[in-house]
């Protein structure tokens, strides 16, 4: 397992860049043991993999949060922009 400055080096990433991914859930996967941080080399390799392009519109595809992710967009009407049907508003 890697500390945060190992993890930096191998991926050429500041510590602090490290822990603001690690804060907005961009980052590679990481163990917490009490106060400690570390990575797995597996895990830092399959969030690079994750990364790979062939274009710049790879790369901005890639930083559009999962569906799951995502507050649900309302109208002015008060519907959501899914396939649910809006519930029916009560007086």
């Amino acid at each position: 397992m890697w500390d945060t400055k190992t993890t930096g080096k191998y991926l050429n990433l500041s510590t602090r860049t490290l822990e603001r991914k690690r804060i907005d859930g961009t980052g590679p996967e990481f163990v917490k043991m009490g106060r400690a941080v570390r990575y797995l080399q597996s895990k830092v390799d399959a969030w690079v993999a994750d990364h790979v392009a062939t274009s710049t519109s790879d790369l901005r595809s890639q930083k559009q949060m999962p569906r799951d992710n995502m507050k649900v967009n309302r109208n002015l009407n008060g519907s959501d922009d899914s396939d649910e049907p809006a519930p029916a508003a009560s007086s």
